[in-house]
């Protein structure tokens, strides 16, 4: 394995709804993590202010009834007021400085729980990241979901629903395999 390969880019995007060309992206957190070392390089978190409006109007934005009990409940909608905003443009920018300074184009794989609902919204409002993205992706809900159909039933833990701790979850979920691939022989 090369030795970039063993680093992978933890990514959470908390969104206002599950639409990525009509919802907006409400909090980013992203972890550098190298596999191999079993550490984190670095991490990036911001609040990608609304282009629509200024943050006490957020809320009242048509917003999926689910999504908003859940910020509301994990406090994301409070943080947000106390939190200087950011572009999602700048946001953009500050993650591709911080993936290329590791990586080439195509080789940074995203890890995280359902990677496919977050590189929905990167496609759609972060699309030079995306494309520099590797097509790969380590999706810890899907290691959650073979451990269930396996029978190793998984401790029920509640989401955070905050971006950064629930990166940290997912390199607990990707950590808890690396025993278990460890002591796999690959077929002659």
């Amino acid at each position: 394995m090369n030795i970039e390969m063993a680093k992978v880019l933890f990514l959470d995007l908390e969104t206002t709804g599950f639409h990525p060309e009509r919802d907006l992206i409400l909090e980013v957190g992203a972890i550098l993590y190298d596999l191999k070392a079993d550490r984190e390089i670095c991490h990036h978190h911001s609040m990608p202010s609304d282009p629509l409006g200024d943050e006490e109007t957020l809320r009242f934005r048509p917003m999926d009834v689910f999504v908003y009990k859940m910020h509301t409940e994990s406090g994301l909608f409070a943080r947000r007021l106390q939190t200087a905003p950011t572009t999602l443009g700048e946001t953009e920018r500050e993650l591709l400085n911080l993936v290329s300074g590791y990586f080439f184009r195509g080789e940074c794989m995203l890890a995280g729980f359902s990677v496919g609902f977050d590189r929905s919204f990167l496609k759609q409002q972060m699309p030079v990241l995306e494309g520099f993205l590797s097509h790969r992706v380590i999706d810890a809900s899907v290691l959650k979901s073979l451990s269930k159909a396996y029978g190793k039933e998984w401790p029920k833990k509640e989401p955070a629903h905050r971006s950064l701790e629930d990166c940290r979850e997912a390199i607990e979920v990707v950590k808890l395999f690396r025993s278990a691939i460890e002591s796999v022989e690959p077929p002659a």
